[in-house]
């Protein structure tokens, strides 16, 4: 399932994604509400016990998340081409070195029109990826889910299986199940991937409780 971008709410430009980049893969699919990719043959290892991690947000604060210890991350601060001015992203990518069965996306976005990050907004950029993506889908129909935290709260959809990956030898870089969500974290908005290749890998439900887990810190000072 080749990633394609779609337009949404933050008037992003179309365009294609590729799979084997994630973090640049990243900024199109929450940028215009998501494509889909796929995985890699590594048995999934037990979650790591998770670390609090902080990122600044420039002008904005921190975030704070609780990160599984073992997972590397890569981060990249970007205006999106084409967004209305105030409309920033951090891009934040989790992914084991060394070709691993999982890929997570966080972008972290902020900004000040009204409504933007209201659970109705949020569900509906849930619904419309979700709705694009069901074309390469196995499954029928969108499960939509409620994402709670101590302070986050969003939206995600259930993982997606790509059809054209059922039954194929596992390729590196491309996922064979995909979920995505948006959730509100105080002043900032976290839009998220999770790509995997087992059904019932451990960190499909690690990364949902790193996202459950997010915290915005108002800036010192």
């Amino acid at each position: 399932m080749k990633p394609r971008a779609q337009r949404d709410q933050l008037g992003c430009r179309s365009g294609r994604v590729g799979s084997a980049h994630v973090l640049s893969g990243l900024l199109g699919l929450l940028c215009v509400s998501i494509g889909a990719s796929g995985a890699v043959a590594a048995r999934p290892k037990p979650a790591a016990k998770a670390v609090a991690r902080t990122y600044d947000l420039p002008g904005h604060g921190r975030l704070q998340l609780s990160v599984p210890a073992q997972w590397p991350q890569t981060m990249k601060q970007v205006q999106p081409s084409g967004t209305p001015g105030g409309i920033q992203l951090q891009a934040i990518e989790f992914k084991p070195q060394g070709g691993a069965n999982f890929a997570v996306g966080v972008g972290v976005f902020w900004d000040t029109k009204p409504g933007y990050n209201s659970p109705q907004a949020l569900r509906s950029r849930v619904e419309a990826s979700g709705k694009a993506m069901l074309r390469q889908a196995v499954e029928k129909s969108l499960v939509i889910r409620e994402l709670k935290g101590p302070q986050a709260v969003g939206y995600y959809f259930a993982p997606l299986t790509d059809k054209t990956l059922v039954g194929k030898p596992p390729v590196p870089d491309n996922f064979k199940y995909l979920s995505h969500g948006w959730v509100a974290v105080g002043d900032v908005t976290l839009g998220f991937f999770i790509g995997f290749q087992k059904k019932d890998a451990p960190e499909y439900q690690a990364a949902l409780a790193m996202i459950r887990s997010a915290k915005w810190l108002k800036a010192k000072g």
